[in-house]
């Protein structure tokens, strides 16, 4: 197998952990480190990572300057999730001649439906180039394909639902908080924030919509595995709130009465039902609360499934599955991968 030569775009909590990972792999070999924080451009790799060792890999803020020279074939793309950044430095990396897998713009794990412009446009690109461009991480990623796989013990499906719950504790504030999930406001600052999002989306559009909806591509995923032609999606959330407060191992203070986490629900309505379902809860205290962290899946058809996979760690299972999806992504078609273009994702040792 060729060697995956990555950068390590967006030197968090993802790409650090990342990296820790990695080391031990004798396939990989990481060349090259972006990232636009001041607290992280001129710090060695490995030091940011946290090991015990430098790597001499100096974290940059000139990413033309990193993708000409390192001679990477891959690029780990971590950072926060802001469309036009993240649209820019995709693009950036496959022009560069290198293949992306993005944790961050979960819009690419199904991006066909509700963004078909965005699709055509980085679809060409990445063809252009030769190189392959994914959504890759715990969700979007292995969530989105993991009730598609369930369904084909079934000789007919008629409901689905997917069913995430799981602590998010060790993620930054610039992820959790103000700007994103509203995590650590108060009640009243969460609701004339703008954090409340109620969308309904046609099944099939003819314009991208809103990038807040990049939830939907599990639902947009599953029904395009099965056939299903959707009349509409729809999406809506609730702030999860803490009862006594807290204060996560990263440092961001969550007051008594204040936002939490999140629960999302999105639904696939066909023929006037809802024939899928995706709720999403997370909270900064689901340990705390003894929530545990699950991913389930129920399948209604002509049997009746129900499998759960339980002891999750959601956020380590996020750079696991995208460090994992290295090689499938490498031997992928040149275009956009989702994840039922690949081969099954498994671990390498």
């Amino acid at each position: 197998m060729e060697k995956v030569k990555t950068i390590i775009w967006g030197t968090g909590f993802i790409g650090s952990n990342l990296v820790k990972l990695m080391l031990d792999k004798e396939w990989v070999e990481i060349v090259g480190a972006i990232d636009s924080s001041k607290d992280m451009v001129g710090n060695d790799l490995g030091e940011l990572a946290g090991i015990d060792k430098r790597l001499g890999i100096i974290v940059s803020d000139d990413a033309d300057a990193v993708l000409s020279s390192s001679g990477a074939n891959l690029v780990a793309h971590a950072t926060p999730f802001f469309p036009d950044e993240s649209d820019s430095q995709i693009m950036k990396a496959l022009n560069a001649g290198a293949n992306v897998i993005t944790i961050t713009d979960g819009r690419f794990a199904y991006p066909w439906l509700h963004w078909p412009q965005l699709a055509q446009r980085f679809d060409e690109a990445a063809k252009k180039n030769g190189v392959t461009i994914c959504c890759g991480g715990h969700c979007p990623g292995f969530c989105c394909i993991f009730p598609a796989f369930v369904t084909g013990l079934c000789g007919s499906v008629s409901n689905v639902l997917l069913r995430m719950t799981g602590d998010v504790s060790a993620m930054s504030p610039d992820v959790l908080g103000k700007g994103r999930y509203g995590v650590g406001l108060s009640l009243d600052e969460w609701r004339t924030g703008g954090y409340k999002k109620k969308f309904v989306a046609p099944g099939r559009t003819q314009s991208d919509i809103s990038h807040l909806l990049y939830r939907l591509t599990v639902i947009d995923l599953v029904a395009d595995a099965l056939g299903w032609e959707l009349d509409e999606v729809q999406y809506d959330n609730e702030p999860v709130i803490s009862e006594k407060g807290t204060r996560t191992p990263v440092g961001l203070e969550v007051p008594a009465g204040g936002v939490s986490g999140w629960n999302e629900v999105g639904r696939g309505v066909k023929d006037g039902r809802t024939v899928l379902r995706v709720e999403n809860w997370r909270s900064v205290e689901a340990a705390q609360q003894g929530v545990p962290e699950n991913v389930e899946t129920l399948v209604e058809g002509d049997i009746n499934i129900h499998v759960a996979i339980k002891g999750l760690s959601i956020a380590k299972c996020s750079f696991t599955y995208l460090m994992n999806m290295f090689p499938q992504v490498m031997a992928a078609q040149p275009g956009i991968a989702t994840l039922r273009d690949l081969p099954p994702i498994t671990a390498l040792s």
